[in-house]
């Protein structure tokens, strides 16, 4: 067996009616400050807020999620890079395979308190695979399709949630730099690790590997 600590169980939560039947892999975030916990498969959305003293459990759906589910039965299902909290821990965004968007809520509620649409995704059901906070919180990143390939990657300001800066550039997100000056992206062809300037979104440089190939998914 492994040296280390031990495992041990502090607290058992009930997540009524979320079923993890089937071929997909319930999605597991936790908040920076670790007494917020969301879990999520397709559509099923649990957010759960007051750990370990006094779990609450919320579920969360999109805010158009009935009128949409008879159009689609796979509206509103969470993208595969869709949970993020806010530094803070008192936000929440969550961004849906379809329709395209990003909505914003207030941990402690559960209540909506933004949705963000990208002026120029190709259609109402382009999706929006990705979300992120930058380390200090003042933007929040998403990414959307343009001419059918994830491409644009869309900085809103969470002070008046309006669009600002965006880039155009096939690749994945791989994340922040500590202090919220660069980004980083895997570029998808061809395959590089690739920063990027937030305040200006000027390519600083550029590390080409051959373990990095065309289409490699970030973690």
């Amino acid at each position: 067996s492994l040296n280390g600590p031990k495992a041990a169980v502090i607290r058992t939560v009930q997540l009524k009616d979320f079923d993890v039947g089937g071929s997909a892999i319930p999605q597991l975030r936790w908040s920076p400050d670790a007494t917020s916990l969301v879990a999520a498969m397709q559509w099923q959305i649990r957010l759960v807020t007051g750990i370990p003293a006094a779990p609450t459990v919320r579920t969360l759906r999109h805010p158009d999620y009935a009128r949409l589910a008879q159009q689609d039965s796979f509206a509103g299902s969470i993208s595969s890079q869709g949970i993020a909290f806010s530094p803070d821990s008192r936000k929440l965004a969550l961004c849906f395979d379809r329709p395209t968007g990003v909505t914003v809520y207030d941990v402690s509620t559960g209540n909506v308190t933004q949705s963000l649409r990208p002026a120029d995704a190709d259609h109402p059901w382009s999706p929006t695979p990705l979300v992120g906070f930058s380390p200090g919180g003042e933007w929040i990143v998403t990414s959307h399709d343009q001419r059918g390939q994830n491409g644009v990657y869309q900085f809103w300001s969470t002070k008046t949630w309006t669009a600002a800066q965006a880039m155009t550039k096939q690749g994945q997100f791989a994340g922040f730099l500590g202090d919220g000056s660069a980004l980083a992206l895997v570029a998808n062809s061809p395959g590089a690790l690739e920063v990027w300037t937030t305040d200006q979104l000027a390519q600083s440089y550029s590390v080409k590997s051959g373990l990095l190939p065309n289409g490699f998914d970030a973690p």
